[in-house]
This record gives C-alpha cells, sequence and structure tokens, in this order.
C-alpha cells in the first residue's frame, strides 16, 4: 500500500482520502467552470464522486501514488 502522509499547516490540510470527502469534492466537482482545467469531466451527482473517490481508493490500495483529499 502507498503511504501518503498528512501534512497540515494552519490553512491546509492534505491528507489521504475518504467517502466521507464525497460531498465536498461534490462542492467544487460539480461547477464546470470550477473543472474546466482539469483531465476529468465535472461531476453531475454526488455518485460521480463517490465513483472518483473510489478509484483514488483502489490506487492506494495497489500500492500506486494517488491525489490528496
Amino acid at each position: 500500500m502507498f503511504y501518503q502522509p498528512v501534512l497540515e499547516t494552519s490553512r491546509l490540510i492534505l491528507k489521504k482520502i475518504s467517502l466521507e470527502d464525497a460531498e465536498d469534492m461534490f462542492e467544487y466537482a460539480s461547477d464546470p467552470e470550477v473543472t474546466k482545467y482539469v483531465s476529468w469531466e465535472y461531476h453531475k451527482n454526488i455518485e460521480d464522486s463517490l465513483k472518483f473517490i473510489n478509484l483514488l481508493l483502489s490506487r492506494y490500495e495497489k500500492g500506486e501514488p494517488s491525489d490528496w483529499g
């Protein structure tokens, strides 16, 4: 499994993503204006965010580097 440490400052926390992050992810990932410069489509519903998080979690399990939460 790939170890991704928690990095924390007074204004930012970078951590391994979890299913509990789905609502926060959907909040930004559902805005086409916010996501127009990323490689994935905007999320049309919360299920899109959950699917993406599960993809990231599977990368962790395979020992592959992945996105922060």
